[in-house]
């Protein structure tokens, strides 16, 4: 009989993607973080948590932004997100952070 802690991994293993390729992530990416001048980003600060991770680890660690009430973060996440990966949804976000 399968426990429900195995039934839960399974669940999150098939939704989680592909890990290919690695990139460069911050993994802290948050207003105190990113310094913008004329419109345009000009530095990302604080690269303590980087290093090479899955593609996706960056937008998992902001999705949760995408949930807070209306505020310029959740708007700015949302502009980052839909630009840079338009099949993701605040639903799948949703279901990513459980």
């Amino acid at each position: 009989m399968e426990h429900h802690i195995d039934t839960w991994l399974k669940e999150r293993k098939d939704k989680t993607p592909d890990s290919a390729p690695f990139v460069l992530s911050h993994r802290n990416l948050n207003f105190s973080n990113i310094m913008v001048y004329d419109r345009q980003l000009e530095v990302n600060l604080d690269w303590d948590d980087a290093g090479y991770h899955p593609w996706w680890v960056e937008m998992y660690k902001t999705s949760h932004k995408l949930l807070y009430p209306k505020t310029p973060m959740q708007a700015f996440w949302k502009r980052v997100w839909g630009h840079l990966y338009p099949k993701m949804n605040e639903e799948d976000m949703k279901e990513n952070r459980r």
